[in-house]
Formats: C-alpha cells, structure tokens, sequence
C-alpha cells in the first residue's frame, strides 16, 4: 500500500477484466485500473481460475 496500491474487497467471482488501452478489474461495480493485481481467494481460488482459464 505504501508504493501506491489499492485494496479493494468485494466478491471474489464477481471480477472481470477488460483488455485494451489498460487493464480494470471490476468487482462488484467497482472499477480499479492496474497492469498486476493479487487476489487472494484461499480454498475459492480454483473455483475463479476455472472460470477465467476457460474465457481467456
């Protein structure tokens, strides 16, 4: 946080991301723009990286 970054809770399965000019994640109608983003899921982890491997 120090270095600039952004903490940001909300639901997990609801993020997304939108390729073009820049990066965003939305998650739960927030909007944050970053090139890197840490999402710390715990046991749900699998459950989002299915979803996303299978549309990326």
């Amino acid at each position: 946080m120090s270095r600039g970054g952004t903490f940001v809770r909300g639901d997990a399965m609801t993020l997304s991301e939108k390729r073009g000019s820049g990066r965003w994640l939305s998650a739960e109608g927030r909007h944050v723009e970053a090139q890197n983003a840490v999402i710390a899921l715990g046991p749900w982890s699998g459950d989002l990286l299915k979803r996303h491997t299978k549309t990326c």
